[in-house]
């Protein structure tokens, strides 16, 4: 019963408010300009039903390829007989055409004139110039009883006229067309439309560069915006450049075989991590002091929870190399503490001042140095401020006001964008600049004169590793000379990540020199160095900071006679408010 009654009054409202528009006429014009002038009078009838007057859809991107400069049509200098509010949208505008406190007469018709240009829509191809509009959209929701499109161009220019209707993607063949105007046979539904293509000798209406260009701009009104963006970030990124070479130090680096004694494996880490690492650095600066702390003999490690026995078979034997490695699989998990207070003690005077800090903050932990969480956020985040200032000071300080410059235009970027509702393949222009001129600005330092010999130095050092065939140790007459050299720069090589390096020089000098392994592995700690995957972890781990918990025509010049109602350009429909 119920289903009953609301068809029943579903039906009554159908026949008691049958709004429609009696009559739609449409002049297009081309303008000076070679953008289309539209001239609409809509003679509206509301039929009894209380409205404002009409809300009108202009339809602005219709293909919806941001890479594509023919995507979008520029809507323009709308006006119209009615009050008009417009709200814009990333694919049509609406205009709300009537006065929210005025009625419009229900028992009679209104005529509704309005007019606006319409940018960058005509294509060419060599000999024709092409105007592809859906005139007559498919989004109005009432009757249109009758149309007429006059063509307001020379007839001598017309080529071919081919003209659809009906709904979306179809073609219902209501129109006729007399010389340059295109009149409906009868109405058009509710969601019918009226699109039209129009082949213009090019000779008489021409579409030059001049005015391609011209109308572009009128359609992508973030265009100017970003392209005046994209020459202030050029400029910016050409002065940073300048600048970059200025500050550069342009002396050769050589090849060294050793960090200079006044620059501690801690510093060496800030330096490898800000100016010379172009990957993210997956160890922090607290391991390299453990290992700093290690070749001063600070530090012992012990099974943590039992002995462990190396079972093997009948007759099998192990050399001491592998017996050593055995000893420091994963599975044997080590506690590290310092060792005694009075050797300890006699080691502290010696230290740089920042490991000085770090050894005085870890003492609280001593017993098991890796396990305290609180001590170890605490020490990594003192150290890292302490070696930060030290660096400032003696290495060289970052050039903040370009990057600040280029975030700010980052933001008028990404606002003027967002405000205007547009993305498109201009705005690729400044983004492609600004990850430029950010990569560029990250980069520029004034360095001091020390700082230059510490680049340079550690440079230097790295190249050894990297770049020369020379075995760096085959000057070391005895293993002794050999496991002093490798323990003062060991710390140096965990800090600038060529530990797997080191080590390899360090057994190709062994078997060139003859020297016994097992005295010079047992002498270099390469327990901990064997371990160095387990021991990063720990540290790295513990010292972290805790976290809580679709236009149709495809926006280019169409061939033939082919198309369909609610192609071309443009389009929308509208209703009543």
């Amino acid at each position: 019963m119920k289903k009953i009654i609301s068809i029943f009054v579903l039906f009554l409202t159908l026949i008691c408010y049958g709004e429609k528009i009696e009559k739609y006429d449409v002049i297009v014009s081309v303008n000076k300009d070679k953008s289309i002038n539209i001239k609409e009078n809509i003679l509206y009838n509301p039929e009894g039903k209380l409205t404002h007057g009409l809300i009108r859809y202009i339809v602005k991107d219709n293909v919806g390829n941001i890479f594509s400069l023919n995507s979008k049509v520029g809507i323009k200098d709308f006006e119209s007989n009615l009050p008009v509010m417009l709200e814009r949208g990333t694919k049509l505008n609406s205009y709300r055409l009537g006065d929210k406190d005025v009625y419009l007469p229900e028992d009679k018709p209104t005529l509704i004139t309005n007019s606006y240009n319409i940018y960058n829509i005509i294509r060419t191809d060599d000999k024709t110039s092409q105007i592809f509009l859906n005139v007559i959209g498919q989004y109005w929701d009432m009757d249109i009883e009758k149309a007429n499109i006059t063509l307001n161009v020379d007839n001598n220019a017309i080529k071919d006229l081919y003209v659809f209707t009906g709904p979306l993607r179809s073609q219902t063949n209501n129109y006729t067309i007399d010389k340059n105007t295109i009149r409906t046979k009868y109405k058009l539904k509710p969601y019918e439309g009226l699109t039209f293509k129009l082949n213009l000798d090019k000779k008489i209406y021409s579409y030059t560069m001049k005015d391609r260009i011209f109308n572009i701009i009128n359609a992508y009104t973030s265009l100017t915006y970003n392209l005046a963006i994209s020459f202030v970030l050029l400029i910016l990124f050409i002065i940073v450049g300048i600048l970059k070479k200025k500050f550069k130090d342009n002396r050769p680096i050589e090849p060294v075989y050793k960090i200079d004694e006044k620059i501690s494996p801690s510093l060496a880490y800030m330096v490898y991590k800000k100016n010379i690492s172009i990957k993210p650095v997956l160890y922090n600066l607290l391991t390299v002091v453990f290992y700093s702390f290690l070749t001063k003999k600070m530090i012992i490690a012990t099974d943590r929870y039992e002995d462990v026995e190396y079972i093997l078979k009948k007759g099998e034997k192990v050399k001491e190399k592998e017996k050593y490695k055995l000893k420091w699989e994963d599975e044997n998990e080590k506690k590290y503490s310092f060792v005694e207070p009075e050797v300890l003690e006699k080691i502290l005077p010696i230290l740089p001042p920042e490991e000085k800090k770090a050894a005085l903050n870890l003492f609280r932990s001593k017993d098991d140095l890796l396990k305290n969480k609180e001590v170890l956020m605490k020490t990594n985040l003192e150290l890292n401020g302490y070696v930060t200032g030290i660096y400032k000071t003696n290495v060289g300080s970052f050039v903040y006001l370009p990057m600040v410059l280029t975030i700010v235009i980052a933001i008028i970027t990404f606002v003027i964008n967002i405000s205007l509702l547009e993305f498109n393949v201009s705005t690729l222009l400044p983004i492609a600049l600004l990850l430029l001129n950010i990569f560029t600005c990250s980069s520029l330092m004034i360095f001091t004169k020390e700082g230059k010999d510490i680049l340079r130095n550690i440079k230097g050092f790295l190249m050894y590793f990297n770049l020369t065939e020379k075995n760096i140790f085959k000057n070391f007459d005895s293993e002794k000379e050999l496991i002093a050299y490798a323990n003062k720069m060991l710390p140096y090589a965990i800090a600038l990540n060529i530990r797997s390096k080191f080590i390899s020089k360090i057994d190709d000098a062994i078997r060139t020199n003859n020297f016994d392994e097992d005295y010079i592995y047992s002498g270099i700690y390469y327990g901990y160095i064997y371990n160095f995957s387990s021991i990063n972890n720990d540290i790295y781990i513990n010292s972290m900071p805790k976290v809580e918990n679709s236009n149709y025509s495809g926006g280019s010049f169409s061939s033939g006679s082919g198309g369909f109602s609610g192609g071309g350009f443009s389009g929308g429909g509208g209703s009543s408010w």
